[in-house]
């Protein structure tokens, strides 16, 4: 770039000291001042003889060189102002002097050595390079953004020469009779501001959703089901490749972050959550099933104790001699239906068939048969 030509000219006569790393921003800075002069003048100029550091009919006409020299005092006014700029060894007019100087060796050499090299003005506006081009110009600093294109224009051996925040719109020097030279320098645009969310500059936009689970989730619940609801966000919210993460806002709630990377994605979000929150609800339902299966077979333990089953057993001992406490107390471990026939062998039972009355009985029977 020329204006490149004029931070160099000015370093190596010692007139500035540019800050660390500022020359290539100093040389931007200067170019989005020279390029709206220069795409009036140099299809103009008509080389002549120079002489000496004169501006008298250099470029070919008085209206050419006045606007050169124009040109040059808003170049040395801007170099003095610069932040790039540490400071200044030199007097207004010597800058002034040198900035010419440069300025009338770059416009002039390309036409004496009959290089005939033409460049195109590209105007590009970023609204028309994606969605997170167009998102990006609209966040990014208006510095952040001359960087950007200024970086893209060299990939592609262009010149960038201006920015417009307002109409979102720059503008670049690209040769002619390069056919592809403009879509290669939309797609090195693309990148570089691509490359600014990436290196976290710019902060894409989010869209914010929520998912109702239908009933709280227990932290442990939450734990044993965490690796499954993962998984179906990433068939269903980052499916269409766009940026996402979920985690619990409360007990019965899903919270969802949406970063699109296009206009697709910002109009995919409801359907995307959609799908997402029919996997929850699969996943969720079958949650409960297992605790309540658990719940139904809880009360069996406390049948082991059975408290009614030695009730019966102290009954019956109570009832049977002394003699046999022990067996009772043994039978009191036993099922009910064991301590039926065991009641059976009891003497009292036995005793039962063996009433004093019998002899006499059968001893007046005979008498009765004699009468």
């Amino acid at each position: 770039m020329l204006s490149t030509s004029v931070v160099d000219a000015l370093k190596a006569q010692g007139h500035i000291l540019v800050v660390k790393g500022g020359a290539t921003a100093l040389a931007r800075e200067l170019e989005e001042l020279m390029a709206p002069r220069l795409l009036r003048v140099v299809p103009r100029i008509e080389p002549l003889a120079i002489v000496g550091g004169e501006v008298t009919s250099t470029f070919g006409s008085e209206s050419i060189d006045d606007e050169v020299e124009a040109l040059v005092v808003e170049l040395t006014a801007a170099l003095m102002d610069s932040d790039h700029v540490e400071d200044v060894f030199a007097e207004d007019n010597v800058i002034r002097r040198d900035i010419f100087r440069t300025l009338r060796d770059g416009l002039l050499r390309a036409p004496a050595e009959g290089e005939g090299v033409v460049e195109e003005q590209v105007h590009v506006r970023l609204d028309t390079l994606g969605y997170v081009a167009a998102t990006v110009s609209k966040l990014a600093s208006a510095g952040a953004m001359r960087e950007a294109l200024g970086r893209a224009a060299e990939l592609v051996q262009a010149h960038f020469t201006a920015y417009s925040a307002e109409d979102r719109e720059a503008t670049f020097l690209l040769e002619d009779g390069d056919p592809d030279g403009r879509l290669e320098l939309e797609e090195a645009i693309a990148d570089e501001l691509t490359d600014l969310v990436e290196a976290g500059i710019v902060d894409l936009p989010t869209i914010e959703r929520t998912i109702d689970l239908g009933r709280p989730l227990p932290p442990a619940e939450h734990r044993a089901l965490a690796a499954r609801i993962d998984a179906a966000g990433q068939q269903t919210i980052l499916r269409g490749g766009c940026v996402a993460s979920w985690e619990m806002d409360d007990a019965r709630t899903l919270a969802i972050s949406f970063t699109p990377l296009s206009d697709q994605d910002a109009r995919d979000v409801d359907q995307l959550v959609a799908a997402f929150a029919r996997e929850l609800k699969m996943i969720v339902g079958e949650g409960p099933a297992a605790p309540a299966a658990e719940a139904k077979l809880a009360p069996a333990p406390v049948k082991e104790a059975e408290p009614a089953a030695p009730a019966k057993a102290a009954r019956a001992a109570a009832k049977a001699p002394a003699a046999k406490a022990e067996p009772a107390k043994k039978a009191a471990t036993k099922s009910a239906a064991k301590k039926v026939p065991a009641a059976k062998k009891t003497p009292a039972k036995k005793a039962a068939p063996k009433p004093a009355a019998t002899p006499a009985t059968k001893a007046r029977t005979p008498a009765a048969k004699k009468r």
